[in-house]
Parts: C-alpha cells; structure tokens; sequence
C-alpha cells in the first residue's frame, strides 16, 4: 500500500504507448516454461516496458511504511496533504507547489525509533537512510516541480 502520484495527461500517453505492448511481452513470458532461460530474458523485457510506462517523469509512489519519505518529514499523506488534492483525486499545478514548499522546508527525521523495521533489519546505517531519504525527496521535489513548470495536473491515490 502507498500513495501514487501520475501526471495526468503524460501517464495517460505512456499508457497509450507502452501497455499495449507490456501485456504483449506478459502474455509471452507467460506462456514460456517457468525459469527457462527464455523466460527469464522475457521476463527482462517485461521489466523494462513496465519502467517506461511508470518513469519517474510521470509516476511517484511512496509507501506507507518505514519506507515513507513523508512520514520521515514529519508529514502524512492522508492528514497533511490530502488537503492539496481536490474531489477528483487531482493536485493543480499550484496546489503542487504549496506542496513542494512544505516539502522543501520539512526537516527529515531519521532517528533510532524511525529505524525499527525495514531498515534496521536489511542493517543500513543511519546516513545511508539519510541518504536514501534525501535521494527521494529530490525525486519527490522534482516530481512536483514538473507539474508546476508544464502546469499539468497530478492525479492522487492515497
């Protein structure tokens, strides 16, 4: 579970131009002995078909676990943001930029009790999480700042 973030009319055309052919290469994997090499090269195709269709530069997703880049800014997708997001599931241009404003001010919070769970357990440092954190909220930044610059509108499931 976690939130998705699309940009509306860019998602929409890779769906047009990449789903068609993704279920095609699904289909074929499909039908191949599984753990065959064939397969297995199938298989390579399908993942990067469906990284075309869900690039960073139409899809964000943050997970509602100890993984959440928002809950590691002190924020929540559904008290904090879910206030940026109209009836329709859609964030406009200018509500992404109030939301990459507080993005941008939010102070991360990588502390030991924050560590429980899935990073603890895969033994990361604490500046390795700082790391990762940071890394995904310039994704997160970036993101935003296209809706605001091509003034397209990011649809919302959180």
């Amino acid at each position: 579970m976690g939130a998705d973030l699309y940009m509306n009319k860019s998602f929409k055309e890779n769906e047009l131009k990449y789903k068609p052919q993704l279920d095609k290469k699904i289909e074929e994997r499909n039908a191949l002995p599984e753990g065959s090499d064939e397969a297995n090269k199938a298989q390579e195709k399908v993942g990067e078909l469906f990284n075309k269709l869900y690039s960073s530069e139409v899809y964000y997703r943050d997970s509602y676990n100890h993984g959440s880049l928002l809950w590691s800014l002190g924020l929540s997708w559904w008290d904090d943001v879910t206030k940026y997001i109209d009836d329709e599931g859609d964030m406009s241009p200018d509500k992404a930029q109030e939301f990459l404003d507080v993005i941008e001010g939010a102070d991360l919070k990588v502390d030991k009790e924050f560590l429980k769970g899935a990073y603890e357990e895969e033994g990361w440092t604490h500046d390795q999480c700082v790391e990762h954190f940071e890394k995904r909220r310039e994704e997160l930044i970036s993101f935003l700042q296209k809706s605001v610059d091509t003034k397209e509108s990011i649809g919302c499931s959180v």
